[in-house]
């Protein structure tokens, strides 16, 4: 994994829930890139690197920066932390936590990472790291926010995920197998991207005789579809959910559904098997790159899955490198 982790300059760290391993990914990833000559940069969607879940109330492990790292965390985290560091800049903009602080780590040691809750601030402040030198910055991610692994925010991603999401393993490894099934959607083609790449907000059509038409769709998250007689292609701006796709179906004709990228995809595992026997094809315009899933095998409900099975079945079910994250 590490030589397929420098091939990226931003990488995003998701699970499927709480307590799947995340941190614990991390600080693995962190420990492997630290004598690579690399500079790291690491922030956080939300609030992370606490020693105790704020919602299980077990125990987490904290997340360890090494020396000339760059960190983003809020001020009353950064008044926390347990490691000497250099301040680069702190932003003008307020939360409920103080103001971003960016800094450089000179003595290793650890801190609560508190970074920016939209992707929009998230893109800029990896902009920002790019012109302070940073070669490889590390998103850690929020409970099910798939939205910052978008590849219109961060180049590649690391799915971790495990027992904590279910107590049936089956279940674990189906749930794995259709997040992955979305990330790994295939782009449409160069002449559709050039169709719709300068299209603005809503859902578009583009007809046989190559129409390009803005519809009186308000959001494909309904299920209010026109007839769509003629129409070859649909583009949807926002959010796709399962009414608008099952309508589709009804259709019964050969459409493609094409979407920015699988962040925008709400949809159930049923559904979805639904769309793939249908004659609507979907594909997005721009594909996330999937590096690795992470698999805990314990949960803090107090069990524990047997780690090879599991990181077999998911090896077999997504096609992907596993790796037991309490192995790492």
């Amino acid at each position: 994994m590490k030589e397929e982790l420098l091939k990226y300059s931003s990488l995003a760290v998701v699970g499927t829930a709480k307590n799947v391993g995340k941190t614990v990914t991390i600080n693995y990833i962190l420990s492997q890139l630290r004598d690579t000559g690399r500079v790291l940069g690491l922030t956080s969607v939300g609030y992370d690197g606490e020693g105790l879940d704020q919602v299980t109330e077990t125990a987490k492990p904290e997340i360890t920066l090494y020396e000339g790292m760059i960190f983003t965390t809020a001020e009353q985290q950064y008044a926390g932390r347990r490691l000497t560091a250099e301040i680069l800049e702190i932003s003008g903009r307020r939360t409920s936590v103080g103001r971003p602080v960016t800094a450089r780590v000179k003595v290793q040691g650890k801190c609560i990472i508190s970074g920016p809750a939209d992707t929009w601030s998230l893109r800029n402040l990896i902009r920002r790291y790019s012109e302070l030198g940073v070669d490889l910055t590390l998103v850690d991610g929020a409970q099910s926010r798939m939205s910052l692994a978008s590849p219109t925010v961060t180049d590649a991603m690391v799915l971790a995920t495990g027992a904590a999401l279910s107590a049936n393993m089956r279940q674990v490894v189906m749930a794995t197998r259709f997040a992955c099934q979305l990330i790994e959607i295939g782009e449409c083609s160069d002449d559709l991207k050039l169709v719709f790449r300068d299209c603005g907000k809503g859902v578009w059509t583009l007809s046989e005789d190559g129409t390009l038409r803005l519809t009186e769709i308000k959001t494909a998250l309904s299920g209010n579809i026109p007839e769509m007689g003629g129409v070859k292609a649909i583009y949807v701006s926002g959010a796709v959910g399962d009414r608008f796709v099952e309508r589709l179906k009804m259709q019964n004709r050969a459409i493609e559904l094409v979407v920015g990228d699988f962040t925008k995809l709400f949809l159930t595992q049923a559904v979805y098997a639904q769309l793939l026997r249908s004659k609507v094809h979907i594909s997005v315009m721009y594909k996330s790159r999937l590096v690795a899933v992470t698999a805990n095998p314990w949960s803090p409900q107090g069990f524990t899955m047997d780690s090879r099975e599991l990181c077999d079945r998911l090896r077999e079910a997504t096609g992907v490198d596993v790796y037991d994250v309490m192995r790492l």
